[in-house]
């Protein structure tokens, strides 16, 4: 992408992109629209529905209950460690209490919105796994920069 005066990512001005006119520095910030584009970008959807898938096919996860090695591939992935146990705990307890939701009769579904290109997958577990990557997409250790 291009990076000029004139031509910025919208997306970028929210994590305080460099300016190109003064020699690429940046000033540092943590505000909730950072957390909140994270969460609403369609780039940041369509990615994570694309890891999920990417990752479930090579572990051939498919329908299976265990749950552990997909969270670990996740973590290595995205934040390059291996989960803690206190971790992967909470992550397998988000998939199978997601998955109870997404069943639930009563969980509302919302009309698509946004500039998400990717739908998401209609096999319900998949779709618990799209939604952990994309919490792990807005975790401190994959957006700051040490």
């Amino acid at each position: 992408f291009r990076n000029t005066p004139n031509e910025q990512m919208q997306m970028l001005s929210v994590f305080d992109m460099a300016n190109p006119n003064r020699c690429y520095r940046r000033h540092r910030s943590v505000v909730p629209q950072q957390a909140l584009a994270l969460m609403n970008s369609g780039l940041a959807l369509d990615q994570s529905r694309k890891l999920a898938e990417s990752l479930a096919m090579e572990l051939d996860a498919g329908e299976d209950t265990e749950e552990q090695p997909f969270v670990v591939a996740a973590f290595e992935t995205i934040l390059n460690r291996s989960p803690t146990n206190e971790e992967s705990s909470i992550c397998r307890q988000f998939l199978a209490d997601h998955l109870d939701v997404l069943k639930s009769k009563e969980s509302r579904t919302f009309a698509p919105g946004g500039t998400a290109k990717r739908a998401p997958s209609a096999d319900l577990v998949q779709r618990a796994r799209e939604n952990l990557i994309q919490v792990l997409f807005s975790h401190n250790e994959f957006v700051t920069i040490r």
